[in-house]
Order: structure tokens, then C-alpha cells, then sequence
């Protein structure tokens, strides 16, 4: 911070005449900056003007002491403010250093206080600071009790502990779009249910997409994983690969947290924030938690919203953003909208990205989902010391192929192998009860697995590696055939047309129009259709006079 003398410099002559009167020092002392420092800082000179100081005054100046000397100018005017803005014609008529309104404005006409602008994450901001070789000298305040240092009444009665899972979405990802790449790398809403069915975290599908592009593990036009890349983070511990997911996010300039808040929308969806300086900030609060012990979230909110509420505005102005209710309409400024904006955006940040990214345990009273405390894990050290990878053990398990081709892979076994398994296998399902990736081989998949230039024996070679118990013989000898001979079989969806008079089935196979569409005979009154073909087969039949009724499925939900 700026010397003493230097803070002086900034000031007009006038003013440093009001300093100097205010020290009891001769009107000369007040003529030049160097000569007013030195004598501020004369032995017995600071400690004599500390006891003269208001307690108003005191509190803002230790306040300033406990936040490293020095504090948005925004900030102490809404604490310990108004410093009224006047020009020295105005001051020197009304003398505002006779009667200060606040205790910044005493401390600034005593010259306790300077004034700078500083580059923030935020952007640029005005400082309220004490000079450097007066805060060394200041008597060390009495440190004021953490602002976060609040726990819960009494433990959760449950707890939703977050563990590595985004580790294996983001392989459940990697994986779905190495086999079907995006379209300009946007998720039709069918495709984003059928991938959110197979995440341990569905709600993290849009962030986990946004930070695997940012980190380059995914193409952002067509969201195709890169090889290199994926390869490094498939084979990497799992708390390295959880280390990479959360600074990948903490480092996101794509991804807008603000613009995730239910409710709350920006006009013509222009946001007022920088998304990576705003998730800065927000954290810092949340970092200075000690990990591994539960806090009440509510109590958290309560004291920074008392103590520090602002500290995601630009300048601490509560009037900077435009932000409206998205349901009203209506604008939200001022510091009566915190809970709606700066309060929901840090529940977010704790029950969504930290939670998901495995930095945030969850706990609550009465029924689940009604979340009051927070507790950080180990692995949130990776948002503060980047090279500092959560130790995750990692027994392997190994998967469970029958002989039908189903496969069961645990979230234990090897990330890459799993990765490797889903691109030759139908899927079917994730078993969250049980943590089980479940796969199906079939002559389709199988066909997938070709396309993607995977031999028969490259896949039984997987096979065996994942499970390590050997693949069962049939199963080995049908993917060896099908490599030889391709597919011999398929399954095809038939219907049976029935009459009541063999007749009427002798008419419609006599009938160019009708027979056409009919396969092969069951009886004298039964008659194969190809699926595909019912349509048409009712209508030739209507023009011939005869009515067929529709499969009961076709006509359910009409009208």
C-alpha cells in the first residue's frame, strides 16, 4: 500500500492544512506532504491522535486493520459512512472536519485514511486504505470473530456426502459423444434425457459439458472428445482427474453461474457480470471455511450478508447490476434484493457446482432435500493450491460379463476400460442403487464398434481386461463368428391379421391392391403383415369394401 507521504501527495493544500490543524501542528507543517508525514510520525504523535479519534471512528479504522488496511470504498461508506463528496470551495464554506458525519469522514480529514483506484477481478474499484508505515505502527486490534464461523445447532440428521461422481459422468460423457458427436455442438432435448438417465449428477449435465470444452477435452463445435486428451484423464488417478474437473470449472469464462439462478433473468439476456470474476469472488468466502467440519448455510448467508454483502458488486454498488424476477418482470436493486441474487447465487455455488464437482458435503434437517448445512471436503484444497490433487483411493473392481453379453461395470473399475466398453455395447442403464454402469452386446453395437475401428479382437480383448475372469466361450465364439460371417439373424416386429371368415382372407389374397402387402399364411383365417405395412394394407382393404380394425395400441389416446 502507499506510503504516508504518498497519500499526502494527493491531496490539495487546503486539505493538508485541515490535517496539520488536526494533529495540533503548525500551519507550516501543512505546506508540503513530506513535512506533514514526518511529523505525523513522530514517536507519541499516532498514539495521541488514536485516543482522540471517536469510537465511531475507531471501529471503521479498525475494521480497515483487520481487512489488510485496506477496503472498497463502497463498502466503508455503506459501514462507516457518508464521506461527503465536496469540492475545496465547499469545504473550506461548511468545514466539515469540524462536525465529520461518520467515522470515515473523521478519519479522512485526519489524514488516518487515503483513497485509490486498484484493479480488482471485479474490474476497477476505489480503496479506501490506511498508509503502510501507519498500519505498521497501529496497536494490533483484537481479531473479530469469522464472519463463517457458525455451525449448525446440532448435527444433519442426514448428509449427502459428495464423493468423486463427476469423474465418471464426465467419462459417461466423454464416451456418449465419442460415439455420436453433437451438431454444432448443441444437445437435442430427447438426447439430453437419454445422457442425464445415465449420470450419477443429472443436473451437472450443462456444467460438465461447459468445462470439459474449456479444458479441451471436448471440441466446442462438435463436442468431440479430444484423443489425447481423453486418454490422459481416463489413465489418471481419480483425484487428479476430480482436481482437473474442479480448477477447469473454478477457471471457466464460458459458464455463467449468475445466469443459472432460477427466477432470476437479465434484460434481453444481456448479463451484467463477468462470469469468471464473479465465481472469484464468490468463493472467497466460501474457501475461508474450514473443511471437515458442518456449518449452518443459513448462518453463513446471514453473516456475510451483515458483515461483507458487497462483496460481488462492482465497487460494492448494489445499483450496478440490472437484474429482473423472471416471473414479474421487475428490477431487483439495492442491498433489500441480496437474498434473491448474492444469497442465491452462493447456495448455488454450494448445493450445485461444489457439490457436483466433489468439493461440498450436504446435509439437512427433516425431510432430504431441504439442505442447512455445508461441510468442505479435501478435495476444495485444489481451488486454493491448483497443484494439490485430493487423495481418492481407487480399489479396482471388476466387471461382470454373462453369457448373454450383458455387462455390469462397477464405478470402481478402470475409467478407461469403461470407455472403451461403451464404444461396442448397446446401453442400458445406470444402477444408481447399486453404482453399476450396465451394458448390452449386440450385433448392432458390435457394428458401432467396427465403424469406430475396433477389430473382434480388439473388443475381446477389452472384455477380458475388465472383467479378468475370461469371457465366456459362447460369447467369445458368437463375436468371432459375427467378425467372420456378420450378422445371421435379426429380429423383426410382425403383425397377425385374423378373420372371421377364411373367405374374407381369400378375397384380400386374390387382390393385387391387398395381397401385396400380405406375408406368409397361418391358417385359413390367419395372415402375417409386416408392421410397416399395416397402414397401407387398411387402406387397399377400405376401398375394397372390407373395414380392418387397427392394433389396439394405434387407436388408444385419440380424441
Amino acid at each position: 500500500m502507499p506510503t504516508l507521504r504518498t497519500s499526502l501527495q494527493d491531496l490539495d493544500r487546503g486539505h493538508l492544512a485541515i490535517v496539520a490543524e488536526l494533529w495540533g501542528l503548525s500551519a507550516s507543517a501543512g505546506l508540503a506532504a513530506e513535512s506533514l508525514s514526518q511529523a505525523m510520525l513522530k514517536a507519541g504523535a499516532l498514539e495521541e491522535m488514536a485516543e482522540s479519534l471517536s469510537d465511531r471512528a475507531i471501529g471503521a479504522l479498525q475494521s480497515l486493520q483487520l481487512q489488510d488496511g485496506r477496503m472498497p470504498l463502497a463498502e466503508m461508506n455503506r459501514r462507516f459512512g457518508p464521506l461527503r463528496e465536496m469540492g475545496a470551495g465547499k469545504r473550506d464554506r461548511e468545514k466539515p472536519w469540524r462536525h465529520p458525519a461518520s467515522g470515515l469522514e473523521e478519519l479522512w480529514y485526519r489524514g488516518l485514511v487515503g483513497r485509490a483506484f486498484s484493479d480488482t477481478p471485479k474490474g476497477l474499484e476505489e480503496f479506501v486504505f490506511i498508509p503502510q508505515d501507519l498500519l505498521e505502527r497501529l496497536p494490533t486490534p483484537a481479531p473479530a470473530a469469522d464472519f463463517s464461523l457458525e455451525p449448525p445447532e446440532r448435527s444433519p440428521q442426514w448428509t449427502r456426502q459428495t464423493g468423486s461422481a463427476a469423474v465418471d459422468d464426465a467419462t459417461t460423457l466423454l464416451a456418449a459423444f465419442r460415439l455420436a458427436p453433437a451438431s454444432a455442438g448443441r444437445l437435442a432435448p430427447e438426447g439430453r434425457d437419454r445422457l442425464a438417465r445415465h449420470l450419477l449428477h443429472p443436473d451437472s449435465l450443462d456444467l460438465l459439458l461447459s468445462v470439459l470444452r474449456e479444458t479441451g477435452l471436448m471440441d466446442p463445435a462438435t463436442l468431440q472428445p479430444d484423443p489425447a486428451r481423453t486418454r490422459k484423464f481416463l489413465e489418471a488417478p481419480r483425484g487428479a482427474a476430480l482436481g482437473q474437473l474442479l480448477q477447469g470449472w473454478a477457471g471457466a469464462r464460458a459458464w455463467n453461474d449468475l445466469a443459472q439462478l432460477e427466477g432470476l433473468q437479465a434484460p434481453k439476456g444481456r448479463w451484467p457480470n463477468e462470469p469468471l470474476a464473479t465465481r472469484q469472488v464468490g468463493l472467497a468466502p466460501v474457501l475461508r471455511l474450514p473443511p471437515g467440519r458442518w456449518w449452518s448455510l443459513a448462518g453463513f448467508l446471514e453473516s456475510l450478508r451483515r458483515h461483507q454483502p458487497g462483496f460481488l458488486r462492482p465497487g460494492g454498488d448494489f445499483n450496478s447490476w440490472f437484474l429482473q424476477d423472471a416471473q414479474s418482470g421487475d428490477f431487483l436493486p439495492g442491498l433489500e434484493a441480496w437474498d434473491r441474487v448474492e444469497g442465491a447465487l452462493l447456495t448455488y455455488l454450494l448445493t450445485g457446482p461444489l457439490h457436483w464437482l466433489g468439493a461440498v458435503d450436504l446435509g439437512g434437517e427433516g425431510r432430504p432435500g431441504r439442505i442447512s448445512a455445508i461441510r468442505l471436503t479435501p478435495a476444495a484444497r485444489a481451488l486454493i493450491e491448483p497443484q494439490t490433487a485430493p487423495e481418492i483411493p481407487e480399489p479396482r473392481r471388476r466387471a461382470r460379463l454373462t453369457a448373454d453379453g450383458r455387462i455390469s461395470i462397477p464405478r470402481a473399475a478402470a475409467r478407461a476400460l469403461r470407455y472403451q466398453i461403451s464404444r461396442f455395447s448397446r446401453w442400458i442403464q445406470l444402477d444408481r442403487r447399486q453404482e453399476n454402469f450396465v451394458y448390452q452386446i449386440t450385433a448392432a453395437s458390435l457394428r458401432g464398434g467396427r465403424e469406430a475401428g475396433l477389430l473382434p479382437r480388439h473388443m475381446l480383448a477389452v472384455l477380458q481386461d475388465v472383467t479378468g475372469t475370461g469371457v465366456p466361450k459362447s460369447l467369445e465364439k458368437a463375436i468371432r463368428r459375427w467378425g467372420e460371417r456378420g450378422q445371421e439373424a435379426a429380429l423383426s416386429r410382425l403383425l397377425v391379421l385374423r378373420v372371421t371368415d377364411a373367405r374374407v382372407l381369400a378375397e384380400l389374397q386374390s387382390h393385387p391392391s391387398t395381397g401385396r402387402f400380405l406375408g406368409e399364411a397361418l391358417g385359413p383365417d390367419q395372415v402375417i403383415v409386416q408392421e410397416s405395412e399395416w397402414p397401407a394394407l387398411c387402406g387397399a382393404a377400405l376401398r375394397r369394401g372390407i373395414l380392418i380394425d387397427w392394433p389396439p395400441e394405434e387407436s388408444e389416446g385419440l380424441g
